[in-house]
């Protein structure tokens, strides 16, 4: 059983021309429910999850410059149990700020600066516990407690003419998720494949 409830509102207001705000809100609840059984032990999977995000935006224009600053902060709470392990969870608290900077300094060339981020959640097969036999020596199987993994995006570009465009930018990914292998706890001689979070990875990137 896996199942997502969600709850969202939202509220804009302008104030003139110029500027223009909008504030949200979201809670959401991911409930997922396994039973599985392995040589005759059945085992009982159960994971709770809390989702709290909280966001502000305003837009400014004013002649040549148009600029958007935002903030949001995204809170998860996570609890994990299973048949014959000790419960465990995890609490992850991210405040996300973002910003865009446009210029039209002259009638053909546009300059931009921006920095803004997003959150990427676990997929199902990388958070369920289930264990899948790939062989008899090796099987995968998830690992609940993967936390989000969040991708700070930072740019400078130039546009002229709307034919040439050039642009710089720097990536850093914080928790990115990678599969692994590790023994198995129990036969040394069994492979097991599952996911965890990296640290940070940082990427540079040109074009033209």
């Amino acid at each position: 059983t896996y199942r997502i409830y969600s709850l969202l509102a939202e509220y804009e207001h302008p104030f003139g021309d110029l500027i223009k705000l909008s504030i949200g809100t979201r809670y959401s609840h991911v409930y997922n429910k396994n039973n599985s059984k392995e040589n005759e032990v059945a085992s009982l999977y159960n994971l709770h999850e809390n989702r709290y995000a909280l966001y502000i935006e305003g837009r400014f224009q004013w002649q040549k410059l148009t600029m958007k600053l935002g903030l949001r902060s995204e809170m998860f709470d996570k609890e994990y149990h299973r048949t014959e392990q000790i419960g465990t969870s995890y609490k992850e608290n991210f405040f996300l700020p973002s910003f865009s900077f446009t210029y039209n300094a002259t009638k053909d060339l546009q300059i931009s600066l921006s920095g803004n981020n997003k959150v990427f959640l676990p997929s199902f097969n990388e958070l369920t516990p289930i264990t899948t036999y790939l062989n008899q020596y090796s099987y995968m199987t998830g690992n609940p407690l993967l936390k989000p993994t969040v991708r700070y995006d930072f740019g400078i570009g130039a546009v002229w003419m709307n034919k040439f465009n050039a642009k710089l930018e720097y990536y850093l990914v914080k928790n990115d998720r990678t599969a692994y292998t590790v023994q198995d706890e129990d036969n040394m001689q069994v492979l097991k494949y599952t996911y965890t979070n990296i640290g940070k990875t940082r990427e540079f990137m040109g074009m033209l």
